[in-house]
């Protein structure tokens, strides 16, 4: 099984992303959730997830400062952005991003 980290500032987007997925069927667990970069930051180191879901914007530290400062760390990422911008790709490029996820996120298609 895959260890599952959500990052997300958004309650009903993160318990969306936890509870509309069926994660069993796709190989994995939501090992734990994250209301910041800060704090994803803390739960990278602690919960060694092999794959990390995080928004772009949030406070304290953003998606992609939390990427940026975690690299070293074996995991996946995926980034959730309610920003269609070039800019955000840019960066989650040169950052390794798996997957860059439009919000609303249309679960059924996860």
């Amino acid at each position: 099984m895959y260890k599952v980290l959500l990052v997300e500032d958004e309650e009903l987007i993160r318990k969306g992303l936890m509870f509309a997925v069926d994660w069993l069927k796709a190989g994995c667990v939501v090992v734990g959730e994250a209301m910041d970069g800060e704090e994803g930051l803390a739960r990278i180191e602690e919960l060694q997830p092999d794959i990390v879901i995080t928004d772009v914007k949030m406070p304290f530290v953003d998606g992609l400062q939390m990427l940026e400062r975690s690299r070293g760390q074996d995991y996946e990422a995926i980034i959730l952005s309610g920003y269609d911008e070039f800019a955000y790709a840019k960066k989650a490029i040169s950052l390794d991003v798996s997957e860059n996820l439009l919000k609303p996120v249309d679960f059924p298609t996860l």
